[in-house]
C-alpha cells in the first residue's frame, strides 16, 4: 500500500504508519521504480493522522505504509 506523499507550508506530509523508528531515529520506505529504499528521515509537527517531514523526501514521491 503506497501513499502520494503530499505539501504542506514547507514539509510534506506522510501518514505516522508510515514511519518506522529504530534507535531513536526515524526512517520510511519511499519507492525507488519496483523497489524502495530505506531513507533516515527528520520529523517535524504531526496530528493524529500524518507527520510533517523536515528532510528525507520530497512533494510527489511514495512512501510505503507498513
Amino acid at each position: 500500500n503506497d501513499v502520494v506523499v503530499e505539501q504542506n507550508e514547507n514539509a510534506p506530509l506522510i501518514p505516522i504508519a508510515a514511519v518506522e523508528s529504530r534507535n531513536g531515529k526515524s526512517f520510511v520506505r519511499v519507492k525507488r521504480g519496483d523497489r524502495y529504499e530505506t531513507r533516515q528521515v527528520k520529523l517535524g509537527a504531526r496530528d493524529n493522522i500524518r507527520i510533517a517531514v523536515a528532510e528525507g523526501v520530497r512533494e510527489g514521491e511514495e512512501v510505503a505504509l507498513d
